[in-house]
């Protein structure tokens, strides 16, 4: 059952704008607060200054007015005139409205009621000098009471902006390491069906048949895969094809095959009657191409049989009297070109697949032999390191050109090298031996090749 809230994206650019938007909300998040703080901030800051102009204007006005009533008090005093009183009056009443604008900034500050009744004994004793210099004094007080107000206002100001200073560090590095998962995150919601292409093209490149089923994601790739199984399938067609054509060439070759090698031995028998020298030469190359013939049938029937699932029996095997084997079946053509072979006197043995084996022995000491020079030598060495064997097969003859190296073990690939005989190689001989190592878990690479010297290396595991 589908799980209707797991959204998924309909097509690989509707992945890529999702992705996309998920990075970018936490950014935009990021800029929103900050431009929310920064405007904050600048409207406290904005606000401060304006307050601090007008507190500051009007203190200096105040102080201003003070000192004009204690003048007008003492004149007062000394003239007692009834325009210097009215004066006196009115210098009073606008104190009293700035001192009444202040007191919204100063709160419920207790000076601002002394201040008042301060005043009003200024105004009932205009004749004595003491009230006008209280009053005086204590505006002059207020003044500096109001500095110390606009100071600590300004202190929490900064503090408050430092530690608005310090969410917004914190919100940028959580907002930005949550984008940053949310990268990582995405990258592998795309990536994944990236590799998972790139997997399927890599496991059908190796040969492996099997059929996948899309899940749910971009139409694109859904599209991309279902054309891989299409492919899957054409590919797995053919390579039934092909398995169907050796078999059945295979056979219908070994019949007239095994009819031409009776007549030649019934020829060389002499049992239809005595032959010359001529005709018995002819007999000997007759025999001669249909074993090179029975050979390549043989090598087809071991490839085909070795792209199938391989079953292997491991048991101990003497390897000295594989390769006795191997050496005996070219033993015609080590005495005909004169080559000396030499191979390990003390007999040892290995745990592996004996016929696997003698595939790799078989065809990497007839290739040493059809490519070695004449009077060269064929030398098989062994050495045992840990739970591992290491078999080298050289001969002496020319060396393979650097640009055919990562080919060689292609199936029917030949190089400019040629091997000596009548008969031309089929150029799966290789292919074979490096895929029956791989079959025993083992490792066949190409070990020298310099100074006419042409040595493969076979390394073996000890079986678990």
């Amino acid at each position: 059952m589908k799980n209707p809230l797991r959204w998924q994206p309909r097509s690989l650019q509707q992945l890529i704008l999702f992705s996309f938007l998920l990075v970018v909300a936490p950014l935009c998040v990021l800029i929103f607060q900050s431009t929310q703080s920064l405007t904050h901030q600048s409207e406290n800051l904005r606000n401060y200054a304006q307050q601090a102009l007008d507190t500051t204007a009007r203190a200096q006005q105040m102080n201003q007015m003070a000192e004009d009533l204690l003048r007008a008090s003492r004149q007062f005093q000394i003239v007692q005139q009834k325009n210097i009183k009215e004066r006196l009056q009115l210098l009073a009443e606008a104190y009293r409205i700035e001192l009444s604008i202040q007191s919204f900034w100063l709160d419920d500050d207790s000076r601002i009621q002394a201040l008042h009744d301060q005043l009003d004994r200024v105004l009932s004793n205009p004749k004595e000098r003491e009230p006008a210099q209280e009053l005086y004094d204590s505006t002059l007080e207020l003044e500096q009471s109001l500095r110390q107000r606009l100071q600590h206002r300004l202190t929490l100001l900064n503090t408050e902006s430092e530690k608005t200073r310090e969410q917004v560090w914190l919100m940028t590095i959580g907002l930005i390491s949550l984008s940053g998962l949310l990268i990582l995150l995405m990258l592998g919601t795309i990536s994944r069906p990236i590799k998972d292409l790139s997997a399927r093209i890599r496991s059908l490149g190796k040969g492996e048949r099997k059929t996948f089923e899309p899940r749910r994601g971009p139409r694109e790739l859904i599209t991309l895969h279902e054309e891989l199984n299409w492919l899957n399938e054409q590919l797995e067609a053919l390579e039934q094809e092909k398995q169907r054509f050796l078999r059945h060439m295979s056979h219908e070759l070994k019949t007239p095959l095994t009819s031409l090698r009776e007549g030649t031995d019934l020829l060389a028998e002499g049992v239809t009657g005595p032959l010359n020298r001529d005709q018995l030469e002819v007999v000997e190359l007759l025999q001669q191409q249909s074993l090179a013939l029975q050979k390549l049938i043989e090598q087809l029937l071991d490839y085909n049989h070795l792209t199938q699932q391989v079953n292997l029996q491991i048991e101990p095997v003497t390897i000295t009297s594989l390769i006795d084997e191997a050496l005996s079946a070219v033993q015609l053509q080590l005495q005909q070109k004169a080559i000396t072979s030499t191979q390990p006197e003390t007999p040892f043995e290995w745990p592996t697949d004996r016929h696997m084996l003698m595939r790799i022995l078989s065809n990497l000491i007839s290739n040493a032999t059809l490519y070695g020079s004449p009077n060269g030598r064929l030398q098989i060495q062994h050495q045992i390191n840990d739970d591992q064997l290491l078999l080298d097969i050289s001969n002496e003859g020319p060396t393979i050109p650097e640009a055919e190296v990562p080919r060689l073990f292609e199936p029917f690939y030949q190089g400019k090298n040629r091997r000596s005989g009548p008969v031309k190689g089929s150029g799966i001989g290789l292919s074979i031996a490096h895929d029956a190592a791989q079959a025993l878990n083992g490792h066949l690479q190409l070990h020298e090749n310099r100074d006419n010297i042409v040595t493969f290396r076979l390394s073996l595991p000890r079986p678990e």
